[in-house]
């Protein structure tokens, strides 16, 4: 900039055209180190720490804490810089700057209505301790949506109560559509609508209750294989396993934060339930489809290629 003022100064033949020329480009200067500064500061929302945001922000060019506030506000409404993405918000940019929150909603069943475990699906991170997995070509369809739901309310989703419905139900389809190895084993198996029996669903007992509570997920910082991080769960009152917290040995993929309830305490003897089924269209209690039997190399194959390539 300054060699650019003096070949501006050089090539004028009077003093009022150089001071001119070099006010213009000390204003250009100005200018563009304002945009680069506000630019540049969305950037920060992928430093991935506190202290290297910091540093980030002090690598700025600055024209003083209150020019800089000024010029970010009268920016900010004109949409001059802006943080953007594909899905940005789902794909994990939280509220706050460098905040990774992934929303996630997590069903959860009971026997009793107090002792609540976790209904975890085949794909969609669920327990922070289960890898990500591979689903390349195939799209898990429901996971797909359960992922969308978690951005809004369940009432803008009315397919995921007659999920919540179907899953009391004991529908074998419905059933099979979870995380079957990981399904609580404790609830009884019941025979589905329709009078079939429950042995063709795998003989997984539904549950009395389902509620859902919205959770924002992060992926758990690497760490020293001999850190001990310790802490103990905090998954809500009343759920079993220890989901939240690290069990001292670096094996947790995620780390969650519980946010919301999303969904409250759902059981088929509510008549509320029924009646928005109705209005819906959706038969009670439903049309029992017959679950076809899978070949049993078949079903060997696919549970091989849904745990690799981490051996689960």
């Amino acid at each position: 900039a300054a060699v650019h003022a003096y070949r501006e100064a050089a090539r004028s033949h009077s003093w009022p055209v150089r001071v001119f020329r070099v006010a213009a480009v000390v204003v250009a200067l100005v200018m563009a180190v304002a945009a680069f500064s506000v630019t540049a500061r969305p950037m920060a929302s992928i430093v991935p720490s506190r202290d290297g945001s910091r540093a980030f922000f002090a690598a700025l060019p600055s024209l003083g804490a209150s020019n800089d506030a000024s010029l970010l506000r009268a920016a900010s409404k004109l949409h001059v810089s802006s943080g953007y993405g594909l899905f940005r918000r789902m794909t994990g940019v939280g509220r706050g700057l460098n905040q990774v929150a992934r929303p996630e909603i997590i069903l959860q069943g009971s026997a009793d209505g107090h002792t609540w475990e976790e209904l975890e699906f085949r794909h969609k991170p669920g327990d922070p301790r289960s890898p990500p997995t591979w689903v390349a070509p195939h799209q898990p369809r429901l996971d797909w949506q359960m992922w969308f739901a978690a951005l809004g309310s369940y009432r803008n989703n009315p397919w995921l109560l007659n999920l919540v419905v179907r899953l009391l139900q004991g529908h074998p389809e419905v059933l099979a559509l979870m995380y079957e190895e990981r399904w609580p084993s404790s609830w009884p198996s019941s025979p589905p609508p329709g009078g079939k029996g429950a042995g063709s669903g795998g003989g997984l007992g539904p549950p009395k209750f389902v509620r859902a509570q919205r959770y924002e997920y992060d992926f758990e910082p690497p760490q020293p294989p001999a850190a001990n991080r310790g802490g103990a769960a905090s998954g809500g009152e009343g759920v079993s396993g220890d989901l939240d917290g690290s069990n001292g040995r670096n094996e947790s993929w995620w780390r969650r934060r519980y946010t919301d309830e999303y969904l409250p305490v759902v059981s088929l003897e509510n008549a509320s339930i029924k009646a928005y089924m109705t209005q819906q269209g959706w038969a009670w209690p439903g049309r029992y489809l017959e679950r076809k039997a899978i070949p049993e190399e078949s079903d060997s194959w696919q549970r091989w290629l849904r745990g690799w390539p981490y051996g689960a």
